[in-house]
């Protein structure tokens, strides 16, 4: 008896990195493309949604058990393991499944993972998509910068599109890899909206809960990973300088090892140094009036659309990727790396009434209705350009 022939698909794909909130944004590009294309995902093990092959870093991923979560090198060994056992799974799926094109979310330079994609080039008739999250690799102390940035560019000549999300994204690539622009696809950075996890609802926290403990106080936040280039030391300073009283500020994230975050003897800062759950970054946001991202680098955020779903108002610096985008405006901004201009904002926001800072919230939310549909609208023309 001959088997039923399967269908092929017109794209798949692939992101590890869609462990809990960070499923957020596949799932944005799943849903906004599933009326017009055949698909499919496979991602992360403790993606929160119930469709995709979860098939990376079942035992690694610190959303999950994370047995070697005090063996660090063990669980970097490990978790190498688990990336080849799933390309291998990835590469036999492809085979079989014959898309049109495959999205690979590209955050690292692993050997392995040029190795997955130089087979698929050699071996199948797919073209190969690669989204740049962070073009230009983190320059940190323990990374060889130019030679992470001369690995990155090998993952970038192998790719049919690269798929980026702002116009900041495509001059990187121009000015630091010489990429001409025929080979460039772009869409809007999918809006990442806390509300569609299962745990939002059920979040410990919210701002009545906050304001019953102090009702005087503005609650601002910082949330995520705790790293260098996010501004954190610029933030710290600002708050120094403020002028206001009637605030608090909320430090919680992971920070790298061998990082150490001193808050000394600042007035009204908490420091929560933990890796946190999604109903603890949920509980972290939705608790705060205002949400400070101090970023001095980076590519890409879905930070913005998660604060202004979960009802709070994002400050940030005027970096690229906050600049260009559109749910945000220009009062929300404040020059990167400037603690004084940083403190002056903070003064600003605190001292708002009730009724402006509802009016904000009203029109960040309106902006973030029109932002979805924008986004849906060009994502669509982008991919029938090219499948």
């Amino acid at each position: 008896m001959v088997g039923k022939k399967v269908k092929a698909l017109d794209i798949v794909h692939i992101y590890p990195g869609t462990a809990g909130s960070a499923g957020l944004y596949i799932d944005s590009i799943f849903k906004a493309l599933s009326g017009g294309f055949s698909q499919e995902c496979l991602v992360n093990y403790y993606f929160p949604f119930n469709y995709g092959r979860k098939i990376y870093y079942k035992v690694t991923e610190n959303t999950g058990p994370n047995f070697f979560s005090g063996l660090p090198l063990i669980r970097l060994v490990a978790r190498y393991f688990e990336l080849i056992l799933a390309l291998f799974y990835s590469y036999f799926f492809i085979q079989i499944r014959k898309p049109k094109i495959v999205n690979y979310s590209l955050t690292s330079n692993l050997k392995i993972e040029y190795a997955f994609l130089s087979m698929l080039k050699l071996t199948t008739n797919v073209a190969i998509v690669l989204t740049c999250h962070d073009v230009v690799p983190f320059d940190a102390s323990f990374v060889n910068f130019n030679k992470a940035k001369r690995a990155r560019k090998k993952f970038f000549d192998i790719a049919d599109y690269l798929l980026v999300h702002n116009e900041n994204s495509r001059t990187d690539l121009h000015e630091s890899y010489g990429v001409e622009s025929d080979k460039l696809i772009q869409h809007k950075f999918p809006p990442m909206k806390l509300a569609k996890l299962s745990g939002f609802k059920g979040a410990l926290h919210n701002k009545k809960e906050v304001s019953s403990r102090d009702e005087k106080k503005v609650v601002f936040v910082f949330v995520g990973h705790l790293r260098k280039e996010k501004g954190i030391q610029t933030l710290l300073e600002a708050w120094r300088l403020k002028k206001s009283n009637n605030s608090v500020l909320k430090i919680s994230g992971n920070a790298p090892e061998g990082v150490a975050i001193d808050i000394g003897d600042l007035n009204g800062v908490s420091l929560n140094e933990v890796f946190l759950t999604d109903t603890e970054y949920i509980n972290e946001i939705k608790s705060a009036d205002y949400v400070i991202l101090p970023y001095e680098r980076g590519t890409n955020s879905g930070i913005p659309s998660s604060v202004v779903d979960a009802g709070a108002i994002p400050i940030t610096s005027d970096i690229g990727m906050f600049k260009n985008n559109e749910l945000l405006d220009q009062s929300l901004f404040f020059e990167s790396s400037n603690e004084l201009e940083l403190a002056r904002v903070i003064d600003h926001f605190a001292c708002l009434s009730s009724g402006t800072k509802e009016l904000k919230t009203l029109d960040l939310k309106r902006r973030l209705d029109l932002y979805q549909l924008h986004f849906e609208s060009e994502i669509n023309r982008t991919y029938s350009a090219i499948v």
